[in-house]
Order: structure tokens, then sequence, then C-alpha cells
């Protein structure tokens, strides 16, 4: 039982404290804000399957893997905060709905899909969801899950 995008619970409540944008020129994305009180700007990019990572702090460049180990610790952070969401919202719809939701991961893919603004495909969330769940089974899940993602995803 999945439940569509409509019935998925809002996330008004928690705004991302960094602003991310599409990078539609190189096909990448941008991340920037304030991460630990400094300004920081970081941008990801793809071509021909590599990825490309650069990035300032405070005005100041920043080395590519300076910049590449920053990226993945944001995404790995947001990604967690979306899975210790999700597991809240997918709980509480179990409880109401008074059944186990055997397609548990579908329902995660579409909660934290609906939350990255277009920076991942649905389905190949939901696919990466269901070998983090093969692979990952401690308390500690969402961070390992959302690391795994990350690593897929931007590595």
């Amino acid at each position: 039982m999945t439940q569509t995008l409509e019935q998925a619970p809002s996330n008004q409540e928690t705004k991302p404290s960094l602003n991310w944008s599409k990078e539609e020129m190189v096909g990448g994305f941008i991340v920037s804000g304030k991460i630990g009180g400094q300004d920081v700007e970081l941008h990801w990019y793809s071509d021909k399957g590599a990825s490309f990572f650069r990035g300032t702090v405070d005005g100041i460049k920043i080395s590519d893997g300076e910049a590449k180990d920053m990226w993945m610790k944001t995404v790995v952070d947001e990604l967690e905060g979306l899975f210790k969401q999700a597991k809240e919202a997918h709980t509480k719809f179990e409880e109401e709905s008074g059944v186990k939701d055997e397609d548990w991961a579908a329902w995660y893919a579409e909660f934290i899909y609906n939350r990255l603004h277009g920076r991942s495909d649905k389905e190949e969330l939901e696919e990466l969801i269901n070998k983090a769940a093969l692979k990952y089974t401690s308390d500690n899940w969402p961070r390992e899950y959302a690391g795994f993602i990350a690593n897929a995803l931007w590595e």
C-alpha cells in the first residue's frame, strides 16, 4: 500500500537551512548557505559519468577534495533528517491505517523525493532504499541509508 504524493505528509514546518539550485548549463547542482557559521557555496556537476566538485568558504576557494567532503556531509546530514521524518510519518500512517505497509520503501522514496526538489529520480531512490535495507539493520539505519544513497547518487 503506497501513499500518493498528495497524501504524503507535508514538510512545511521544516525549512531547509541551505539553498539548493540547479545548474542547468552543466547538469549539476549548487548548494549555498551557512555551515558551521561560514558562508559556503558548493557546486556538483557530472560529465560523461564522472562527478566534479567545486566550492568556496567565506569567498575563498577550497580544494576539490574539501568541496566533495563538505558536499557529501551536507547531503548525508540532509538525507538522514529526511529518513527520520519519513520514519515518524510512516509509523503514524501505519498506526492510523491499522495495516503494516509491506511496500514501505516506495512510501519512503515518495516522501523523500518530494522533499529533494528534483535532485534525484524517485524510482532510483526506491531501488537504493531497498538495497540499503538489505545491507543495514542497526538502530542507526537512517544515517547508514543516507550515506549509502548519497554515495550512489553523487559519488
